[in-house]
């Protein structure tokens, strides 16, 4: 029986968000399917549109009976939305992650963003927010390119 990654919502702590990652027989519970920077991303909810910070100790390996029961019908996928800092005079991005069905139309994207209410994001330059997102600048929304399948070795004590 096969185990699978996933993410639980700090805020609500939902249903298990499935990570995308490689096929299940490369994979193993020492492995994380995160970024190679290991850098913390910040993921909106599917259920209750929060927006937390997690990083590759927050990803949870879930055991379950048939591949079939967890697995969605289309292929996920990572998508950055990123949108500029409120903050006035400060030109840095803010960077979301949502996991969607794959080849999803920009619509999509948007009506994440409308829903979602970041806890804690920070821009780059560092300006933290909360709230809900006030829809101010260009949006942009891309396949995150930083997502690549190479699962990062977790780290052991």
């Amino acid at each position: 029986m096969p185990f699978y990654p996933v993410l639980l919502c700090k805020a609500c702590g939902s249903q298990p968000s499935w990570l995308p990652f490689p096929s299940p027989d490369e994979t193993t519970q020492r492995k994380v399917p995160w970024p190679r920077d290991g850098k913390p991303r910040h993921f909106v909810c599917p259920r209750c549109s929060r927006g937390c910070e997690y990083s590759a100790e927050d990803c949870h390996w879930l055991h379950v009976g048939s591949p079939d029961q967890v697995l969605p019908s289309k292929p996920l996928a990572v998508y950055r939305i990123s949108f500029p800092c409120d903050k006035e005079r400060c030109a840095g991005l803010m960077h979301i992650q949502a996991l969607m069905t794959e080849g999803l139309p920009r619509q999509a994207f948007l009506h994440v963003l409308f829903r979602a209410y970041l806890i804690n994001i920070s821009c780059e330059r560092g300006h933290v927010r909360s709230g809900p997102w006030r829809g101010n600048g260009p949006i942009e929304v891309q396949q995150d390119s930083n997502w690549d399948l190479q699962c990062l070795q977790r780290l052991t004590a």
